[in-house]
């Protein structure tokens, strides 16, 4: 092949397929977050906090306990966060 010859042509760029974007809904404080990863429940065991996550089975849905360690501080300060601490916090006589 000669040096100027312009070289294989390019293929047709294939049109980009459509990105869906995941459910994000809007927590108390107006930040976005991912709805299927906030926790429903919190409870105290051993004087620290796990947050209970809905997580979906073949039977339906179950609660995945997580450690407060699994979620990142800024998110432990939200008041999502805040609401599901205080609901227990409550609820103890």
């Amino acid at each position: 092949m000669p040096a100027d010859s312009p070289g294989p042509t390019p293929a047709p760029s294939q049109p980009a397929s459509p990105q869906v974007e995941p459910y994000l809904a809007k927590d108390e404080d107006d930040s976005i977050t991912d709805d299927s990863d906030l926790p429903v429940e919190a409870k105290l065991v051993n004087n620290k906090w796990v947050y209970g996550v809905r997580k979906p089975t073949q039977r339906g849905f179950t609660i995945r306990w997580y450690p407060e360690q699994h979620f990142l501080p800024l998110e432990l300060e939200t008041p999502h966060f805040a609401s599901l601490r205080s609901a227990v916090a409550a609820d103890d006589p």
